[in-house]
Protein backbone atom coordinates (compact mmCIF):
# COMPACT_ATOMS: atom_id res chain seq x y z
CA UNK A 1 0.00 0.00 0.00
CA UNK A 2 2.92 2.60 0.72
CA UNK A 3 4.45 1.74 -3.28
CA UNK A 4 0.63 2.96 -4.11
CA UNK A 5 0.68 5.83 -2.33
CA UNK A 6 4.10 6.73 -3.39
CA UNK A 7 2.86 6.16 -6.96
CA UNK A 8 -0.15 8.44 -6.91
CA UNK A 9 2.15 11.11 -5.64
CA UNK A 10 4.36 11.03 -7.97
CA UNK A 11 1.97 11.17 -10.89
CA UNK A 12 0.67 14.07 -8.93
CA UNK A 13 3.63 15.89 -9.01
CA UNK A 14 5.23 14.43 -12.65
CA UNK A 15 1.03 14.81 -14.01
CA UNK A 16 2.29 18.34 -16.33
CA UNK A 17 5.28 16.81 -17.78
CA UNK A 18 3.62 13.66 -18.50
CA UNK A 19 0.96 15.56 -19.93
CA UNK A 20 2.79 17.62 -21.60
CA UNK A 21 5.27 15.16 -23.07
CA UNK A 22 2.01 12.94 -24.00
CA UNK A 23 0.46 15.66 -26.39
CA UNK A 24 3.61 16.60 -28.04
CA UNK A 25 3.72 13.17 -29.13
CA UNK A 26 -0.39 12.99 -29.83
CA UNK A 27 0.07 15.99 -32.18
CA UNK A 28 3.25 14.27 -33.99
CA UNK A 29 1.56 10.77 -34.52
CA UNK A 30 -2.20 11.82 -35.40
CA UNK A 31 -1.43 15.05 -37.69
CA UNK A 32 1.93 14.46 -38.85
CA UNK A 33 2.52 18.48 -36.95
CA UNK A 34 5.80 18.76 -35.05
CA UNK A 35 4.85 20.56 -31.78
CA UNK A 36 7.13 21.99 -28.74
CA UNK A 37 5.31 22.77 -25.81
CA UNK A 38 7.94 25.16 -23.27
CA UNK A 39 5.17 24.49 -20.09
CA UNK A 40 1.86 22.88 -19.94
CA UNK A 41 -0.41 22.81 -16.87
CA UNK A 42 -3.49 20.41 -16.12
CA UNK A 43 -6.05 20.97 -13.86
CA UNK A 44 -6.84 18.20 -11.34
CA UNK A 45 -10.37 20.02 -10.01
CA UNK A 46 -11.24 21.23 -13.28
CA UNK A 47 -10.82 20.57 -17.12
CA UNK A 48 -8.61 23.48 -17.58
CA UNK A 49 -5.18 23.34 -19.37
CA UNK A 50 -2.75 25.86 -19.68
CA UNK A 51 0.07 26.06 -22.29
CA UNK A 52 3.23 28.41 -22.59
CA UNK A 53 5.83 28.88 -25.44
CA UNK A 54 3.77 26.59 -27.86
CA UNK A 55 5.82 26.20 -31.29
CA UNK A 56 3.10 24.35 -34.18
CA UNK A 57 5.03 23.69 -37.48
CA UNK A 58 2.91 22.42 -39.65
CA UNK A 59 3.43 20.68 -43.49
CA UNK A 60 0.89 21.97 -46.14
CA UNK A 61 -0.51 18.38 -46.30
CA UNK A 62 -2.64 19.07 -43.40
CA UNK A 63 -4.64 22.23 -42.59
CA UNK A 64 -3.98 25.46 -40.60
CA UNK A 65 -2.30 25.64 -37.23
CA UNK A 66 -5.09 26.13 -35.10
CA UNK A 67 -8.50 25.44 -35.83
CA UNK A 68 -11.63 25.86 -33.87
CA UNK A 69 -14.95 25.41 -35.82
CA UNK A 70 -17.11 25.56 -32.87
CA UNK A 71 -17.33 29.24 -30.69
CA UNK A 72 -13.79 29.24 -28.58
CA UNK A 73 -11.75 31.64 -26.97
CA UNK A 74 -8.32 30.76 -27.88
CA UNK A 75 -5.56 32.55 -25.54
CA UNK A 76 -2.02 31.80 -26.83
CA UNK A 77 0.44 33.54 -24.17
CA UNK A 78 4.64 33.35 -25.33
CA UNK A 79 3.72 31.13 -28.44
CA UNK A 80 4.46 30.67 -32.30
CA UNK A 81 2.40 29.42 -34.91
CA UNK A 82 4.87 29.26 -38.07
CA UNK A 83 4.74 28.10 -41.45
CA UNK A 84 1.39 26.44 -41.23
CA UNK A 85 -1.11 26.38 -44.55
CA UNK A 86 -4.62 25.86 -45.07
CA UNK A 87 -6.47 25.34 -48.33
CA UNK A 88 -9.61 27.99 -47.36
CA UNK A 89 -9.26 29.80 -44.38
CA UNK A 90 -6.78 30.83 -41.17
CA UNK A 91 -3.99 29.32 -42.47
CA UNK A 92 -2.16 30.03 -38.73
CA UNK A 93 -5.02 30.29 -36.31
CA UNK A 94 -8.93 29.54 -37.80
CA UNK A 95 -11.70 30.78 -35.57
CA UNK A 96 -14.63 32.09 -37.64
CA UNK A 97 -17.40 31.77 -34.91
CA UNK A 98 -14.55 32.15 -31.65
CA UNK A 99 -11.96 35.26 -30.26
CA UNK A 100 -8.33 34.92 -30.55
CA UNK A 101 -6.29 36.37 -27.94
CA UNK A 102 -2.67 36.82 -28.48
CA UNK A 103 0.21 38.12 -25.77
CA UNK A 104 3.74 38.00 -26.56
CA UNK A 105 3.11 35.66 -29.24
CA UNK A 106 4.02 35.33 -33.03
CA UNK A 107 1.92 34.17 -35.81
CA UNK A 108 4.08 34.33 -39.40
CA UNK A 109 4.85 33.06 -42.62
CA UNK A 110 1.14 30.84 -42.75
CA UNK A 111 -1.00 31.05 -46.07
CA UNK A 112 -4.16 30.09 -47.29
CA UNK A 113 -4.59 29.54 -51.12
CA UNK A 114 -7.96 29.84 -51.52
CA UNK A 115 -9.67 32.00 -48.46
CA UNK A 116 -9.04 34.61 -45.96
CA UNK A 117 -6.84 35.57 -42.65
CA UNK A 118 -3.53 34.13 -43.48
CA UNK A 119 -2.41 34.82 -40.87
CA UNK A 120 -5.29 34.31 -38.41
CA UNK A 121 -9.20 34.37 -38.87
CA UNK A 122 -11.35 34.89 -35.64
CA UNK A 123 -14.70 36.82 -35.19
CA UNK A 124 -12.36 38.93 -32.52
CA UNK A 125 -8.98 39.23 -32.19
CA UNK A 126 -6.91 40.38 -29.49
CA UNK A 127 -2.99 41.33 -29.48
CA UNK A 128 -1.04 42.80 -26.99
CA UNK A 129 2.46 42.69 -27.48
CA UNK A 130 2.78 40.33 -30.34
CA UNK A 131 3.02 40.13 -34.06
CA UNK A 132 1.46 39.36 -37.28
CA UNK A 133 4.15 39.44 -39.88
CA UNK A 134 4.48 37.63 -43.85
CA UNK A 135 1.49 35.89 -44.01
CA UNK A 136 -0.45 35.41 -47.45
CA UNK A 137 -4.22 34.84 -48.43
CA UNK A 138 -6.05 34.11 -51.61
CA UNK A 139 -8.67 36.57 -50.47
CA UNK A 140 -8.94 38.90 -47.42
CA UNK A 141 -6.72 39.18 -44.56
CA UNK A 142 -3.51 38.83 -45.24
CA UNK A 143 -2.18 39.17 -41.97
CA UNK A 144 -5.67 39.27 -39.60
CA UNK A 145 -9.52 38.86 -41.21
CA UNK A 146 -11.84 39.33 -38.43
CA UNK A 147 -15.10 41.34 -37.55
CA UNK A 148 -12.67 43.88 -35.09
CA UNK A 149 -9.83 43.71 -34.04
CA UNK A 150 -7.67 45.13 -30.88
CA UNK A 151 -4.09 45.62 -30.74
CA UNK A 152 -2.09 46.83 -28.09
CA UNK A 153 1.82 47.46 -28.41
CA UNK A 154 1.85 44.61 -31.34
CA UNK A 155 3.16 44.95 -35.05
CA UNK A 156 1.22 43.46 -38.29
CA UNK A 157 2.98 44.14 -41.35
CA UNK A 158 4.39 42.37 -44.37
CA UNK A 159 1.23 40.54 -44.89
CA UNK A 160 -0.64 40.17 -48.20
CA UNK A 161 -3.77 39.34 -49.69
CA UNK A 162 -3.88 38.44 -53.16
CA UNK A 163 -7.95 39.72 -54.20
CA UNK A 164 -11.00 40.96 -52.72
CA UNK A 165 -14.26 39.80 -53.40
CA UNK A 166 -16.36 41.31 -50.75
CA UNK A 167 -17.83 44.71 -50.23
CA UNK A 168 -17.67 44.55 -46.43
CA UNK A 169 -14.29 42.25 -46.03
CA UNK A 170 -14.07 43.21 -42.08
CA UNK A 171 -10.66 43.70 -40.70
CA UNK A 172 -7.97 42.68 -43.38
CA UNK A 173 -4.64 43.79 -42.20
Amino acid sequence: ICLFIVLVVVGVLLKDVIAKSFAERNLRNNTGMDAKIEKMEVGLATPTVSLEGLKLYNTPDFGGGIQALSAANITLDNCLVIRNRALTAGGGINVPIGNVSLIDSTVAFNKTTQGEGGGIRALTASLTNSTVNANRAGTEGGGIFAGTATLIDSTVGGNRALTSCRSDPGVGA
